[in-house]
């Protein structure tokens, strides 16, 4: 009897582990060819899209910049993001204290930036300060504060270059990112930041688009899985 006992059990997990495959199958198939128009659209723009150089396509698409600063933010709050301009560096700090208050921070990892060490020495906060947080530490903050290089415009993009913002895991591992950027530093187009970086390879660069999201489970957004919750950008406009 025990013996058939286990041979039913046996013959039932397999048959589930075949329903559960064939449903997983199936749900591939469907999302696929819901995708075909869309694969199919972009295909076609592709083979119609003519191959420039990149000075050609940085020469194109030159903009003023408070365009650009414009598109920025369009793009960036289209992902997710939060945007704040201040007119300044001296205004900084007021604009961090005000996110760091609504965030209700308790432990907060500064990066090695000399203005994210300035404009953190001027907010009066609870909050713990961690420079130089350690990977274990950095995984009990809840707030990173960081400084870009560059931004894009037409995807609200950050771009953080290795060689002068060292505390990658700053901008990675906390719920929450805080993240400064020189209105001057704002490029059109991911042409022109590799234009940039070709003159000078750095060892680590560092794209930032949005907060962290995934729809790998089901196909459902879900935001904060492997990195940040919320992106918060102060661009400052010396204009």
């Amino acid at each position: 009897m025990n013996g058939q006992r286990t041979v039913r059990l046996s013959i039932t997990e397999t048959m589930n582990e075949l329903s559960a495959k064939t449903d997983i199958i199936s749900a591939i198939r469907k999302n696929l060819s819901a995708s075909r128009p869309l694969d199919s659209a972009h295909s076609a723009s592709e083979s119609h899209s003519s191959i420039e150089s990149p000075d050609l396509i940085s020469s194109s698409t030159v903009q003023p910049q408070e365009n650009l600063s414009d598109t920025f933010r369009d793009n960036l709050i289209a992902v997710g993001g939060r945007f704040a301009t201040v007119s300044g560096s001296e205004n900084v700090a007021v604009a961090l204290q005000s996110i760091l208050d609504e965030l209700g921070a308790r432990r907060v990892a500064v990066s090695d930036s000399e203005a994210v060490r300035s404009a953190i020495a001027q907010v009066i906060t609870k909050a713990q300060i961690l420079q130089n947080a350690p990977a274990p530490e950095l995984f009990e903050c809840d707030v990173g504060i960081t400084e870009a290089q560059y931004g894009i415009a037409e995807t609200g993009t950050l771009v953080l270059d290795g060689d002068k913002e060292a505390s990658r895991l700053t901008s990675l591992v906390p719920e929450a990112h805080i993240c400064i950027l020189q209105a001057g530093n704002l490029r059109a187009t991911m042409s022109s930041i590799l234009q940039i970086l070709q003159e000078r390879v750095s060892p680590l660069v560092t794209f930032i688009t949005g907060p962290s999201r995934t729809s790998d489970i089901e196909l459902t957004l879900a935001l904060g899985i492997h990195g940040p919750r919320a992106l918060y950008v102060i661009v400052i406009d010396d204009a």
